[in-house]
């Protein structure tokens, strides 16, 4: 079982997307997906957070500023490399009911097919996550009508304590980052590390 634990406004996160979805096909492991919540700690990519000022700057701060700044350009390669539009944010997001709709969906074992439908839509700006009405449209669009209009319902409900019950998940094992991943009890985070994951679940890496 490998357990995916995924920031939907982390830009690390949807890169290491598509990348974590052919690793599975080619395994065939058993994937989870579950939505954290990381703010501000979750994404270096918020418009106006470069670090930049007119006042004086110390050296630590001048270097976490160029640290960002290159942190943005290598995401921007990388999108371009895999043909992905990005738009930058630009402000903090609201991801409870994100989140939620993302466990909703996985009840249908579909949480991966609406990432997919989620995910670019969100990066190019053409998605509000906070409004129940456009996921409500999402989740149709991925589990059909008689599935998805429980959705509403459900965030006033078995929604709260189905994504109290994830999030006190991803705090236990740790989650910092986003895409972490969770296998055999070790812990992963960043797309970095597919190659080794893949090694694990196939039985070729030496431990």
């Amino acid at each position: 079982m490998l357990s995916i634990f995924l920031d939907v406004t982390s830009i690390n996160g949807y890169l290491a997307f598509s990348s974590t979805c052919e690793l599975i096909d080619r395994t065939g492991v058993q994937a989870r997906w579950l939505p954290v919540s990381l703010g501000r700690s979750g994404s270096f990519w918020l418009v106006g957070e470069d670090g930049m000022s007119d006042e004086p700057q110390s050296r630590g701060a001048q270097h976490k500023a160029a640290r960002k700044r290159h942190l943005k350009m290598d995401a921007l390669r990388y999108a371009h490399r895999r043909g992905l539009d990005v738009v930058p944010l630009d402000r903090s997001w609201q991801t409870e009911l994100v989140n939620s709709a993302i466990v909703f969906a996985s009840r249908s074992d579909a949480a991966r097919a609406f990432l997919a439908a989620l995910l670019p839509r969100f990066w190019r700006a053409e998605l509000d996550i906070e409004s129940e009405t456009a996921l409500t449209e999402l989740l149709v669009n991925v589990l059909g009508h008689e599935l998805a209009q429980g959705f509403p319902d459900y965030v006033r409900s078995d929604g709260v304590r189905e994504l109290a019950a994830v999030t006190a998940e991803a705090d236990e094992v740790g989650i910092i980052d986003s895409p972490a991943y969770l296998v055999d009890g070790e812990l992963f985070f960043g797309r970095q590390h597919l190659l080794t994951l893949e090694a694990l679940l196939t039985g070729d890496a030496v431990r």
